[in-house]
Parts: structure tokens; C-alpha cells; sequence
């Protein structure tokens, strides 16, 4: 199931995060620290980025196929073998939330918690990557995500940790928010080359103001309220291009409860990738939707067809980001 669907407790066993119940520190064996959060992103971080980098009509098409997932109502769950790991990551990101715990109070769980990874991130490349000279002055993560069952009394879970929770129950009326942010600062160096490195990754579900999305259930139906919005932002101020922004605007959704990879049975979903913008239009759960993207004169049509993977790219992408600032750092160019 998508993790808008089935609450907080999902986006907290795939990203494997968590919060604070307190404003005390918490730090793990590897160097992570974690601690009380600083609450939602404000509207001027979720914002487009004052200029992007163009994109090609390939570019365009590789997106829209590459991140199939993104469109999918219902996923099928990924095994281990399908998850996107490496033995040359650092150790902190294993499970970088391992220590936090849930805070919840009646109908509403909520996490809210800074990630500090810098002395993990030091560690690893002196021991790992000797020929990489690494000066980091900041990497971090910050998570908030709310869940509101409504109705419903979730303050069993409260102080619990992550790898405590089960399972949280569904309810027929969801409220849901999420909001990522991490951020890397620093210069590397490497064969007589130095990039300095700045670069701010955003993701988040919430409605265009920062507010919860609302979801409904009705036996296996589901349906969303219109607004909801997903938001993928980078920004690399001082790396030429490297800016990226894609949001989706979810209008009439609705979709029906599956363990396999099933798209919406009607709806629409508003893309903005860069400067190019289009849609998405849903015909069924088994009928592939089709796309148009558009970018002045230039239009793109095409037609979207199931993964034959079961991994979530999009789920995937809120600790990846940091994965890939760490690969880059691997690599001047």
C-alpha cells in the first residue's frame, strides 16, 4: 500500500524513522546523534528553486518512465534483495533513527527529530576512503511526520521505539504529513581536485500550505481529498545545473486496497518537473494511465506501464539523498 494509505507507521518501518519524545540527546554507536526536532519545513523551503537547470525531451521521458512508482496507488512490498544498498555506505546509515522514539497523544502519532551525522560521516572516510581528502562542517537530516487517525486513541505508542511498533491501526479517516529535509556542507578533495559541496535535499506530502493531506476509507475503497501534493526539491547553490525540483498535485484520486502494483482507478496527477509541466490521467487500476508533458511549443505523450519491480523509488528517496550526497563527496569532478 502507498504510505499515505496506511499512515505513519509504514513511512517509519521503510525510511526507518522515528522521534524524540524528548529535548535530550540521543546518541548511537556510531557516531549518529539524534535529537528533538524543529518542526514542519516552512513554505519558502518548499518553494521551486529561483532557476533550473533545462531539460530535454529525453529527460523528460526517462523521468516519467524511470519513476513509474511515483504514480502507482497500491505497491507491492519490497524484499531485501530489491532494496538499493551498498557495503561501502556508512555504517550510520543502516538505520540512522534507531534510537529516537514515537510521540503520541489520543488520535495522533508524531515525529519530529534532527539527525546530526557529521562525526559518522568524518569516521567513515578516513577509515574507508583514505585517498579522499573530506572537510564536512554539516550533515544532517531532519524528519517531521504526523499521522491523525480520527476517531481513533493512539496514545498506546507514545514513547514507544520505531523497532517496538507493529503496527499501527487504519482507520477510515487519515490525516497525513510528511516533511524531509537533509543538508551537506563542506569541500572534498581528491587527486589534486577540490569542489566545494552545498547541497539541501526537501521532500514532502502535505497540502499546498503545509497541512496535512486527508484520506478516506470505505471497505477496500479509498479516496483522497483534493490538494494533497508530493514535493522533491535539491539545490546545490554552488554547483552550476545542479538544481532539481518536481512536485505532484493529486486531483480526485481514488484507488482500491492491493498487495500488488496497481495504479488509481480514476484521477489525475499534476506533474511539474523543472520547467516542463503535464498530467497524469488514471483509467483504471489494471490500465495503464497515460501522461502529457509540456514545455512551450514542445509535447510529450506517452503511456505508463507497471514496474515489474516492487520497489519504491519514492519511498527510497528521503534517506537515498543523503546516500547520494555521501557518493558525490566520493567523487570530485
Amino acid at each position: 500500500m502507498k504510505s499515505l494509505g496506511v499512515g505513519l507507521f509504514v513511512v517509519l518501518g521503510l525510511t526507518g524513522c522515528g522521534a524524540s519524545s524528548s529535548e535530550e540527546e540521543t546518541s548511537s554507536s556510531d557516531g549518529t546523534t539524534i535529537s528533538e526536532g524543529s518542526g514542519k519545513l516552512s513554505l519558502d523551503e518548499l518553494a521551486a528553486p529561483t532557476d533550473f537547470p533545462a531539460m530535454t525531451r529525453s529527460d523528460v521521458i526517462s523521468h516519467m518512465e524511470g519513476n513509474r512508482w511515483d504514480f502507482l496507488a497500491t505497491e507491492a512490498e519490497a524484499t531485501t534483495e530489491e532494496v538499493e544498498t551498498s557495503e561501502d555506505d556508512p555504517a550510520c546509515m543502516n538505520d540512522p533513527f534507531g534510537a529516537a522514539t514515537i510521540a503520541a497523544e489520543g488520535e495522533t502519532l508524531t515525529a519530529n527529530v534532527n539527525i546530526d551525522l557529521l562525526s559518522c560521516f568524518k569516521t567513515y572516510f578516513e577509515q574507508e576512503q583514505p585517498d579522499v581528502t573530506v572537510d564536512l562542517s554539516k550533515m544532517t537530516m531532519s524528519v517531521y511526520i504526523s499521522q491523525t487517525c480520527v476517531g481513533g486513541d493512539l496514545s498506546a505508542f507514545n514513547g514507544k521505539k520505531v523497532t517496538e511498533i507493529e503496527s499501527v491501526p487504519e482507520c477510515d479517516k487519515n490525516l497525513m504529513l510528511v516533511n524531509f529535509s537533509s543538508e551537506t556542507v563542506g569541500s572534498v578533495s581528491n587527486e589534486g581536485r577540490t569542489i566545494d559541496i552545498s547541497a539541501k535535499t526537501v521532500n514532502a506530502v502535505s497540502t499546498a500550505s503545509n497541512e496535512a493531506c486527508v484520506m478516506t476509507k470505505d471497505g477496500d475503497n479509498y479516496s483522497e481529498d483534493d490538494g494533497c501534493i508530493e514535493i522533491s526539491k535539491s539545490v546545490s547553490p554552488d554547483v552550476d545545473g545542479s538544481n532539481d525540483y518536481v512536485k505532484y498535485t493529486h486531483k480526485n484520486l481514488k484507488w482500491v486496497t492491493s498487495d500488488k502494483n496497481s495504479w488509481y482507478t480514476s484521477g489525475r496527477i499534476d506533474v511539474n518537473l523543472n520547467a516542463w509541466s503535464g498530467s497524469v490521467t488514471f483509467r483504471g487500476a489494471d490500465i495503464n494511465p497515460l501522461y502529457t508533458m509540456k514545455y512551450g511549443a514542445d509535447t510529450i505523450n506517452g503511456t505508463l506501464t507497471v514496474p515489474a519491480s516492487s520497489l519504491s523509488l519514492k519511498v527510497k528517496a528521503m534517506g537515498q539523498d543523503m546516500i547520494r550526497n555521501a557518493r558525490i563527496l566520493k567523487k570530485p569532478r
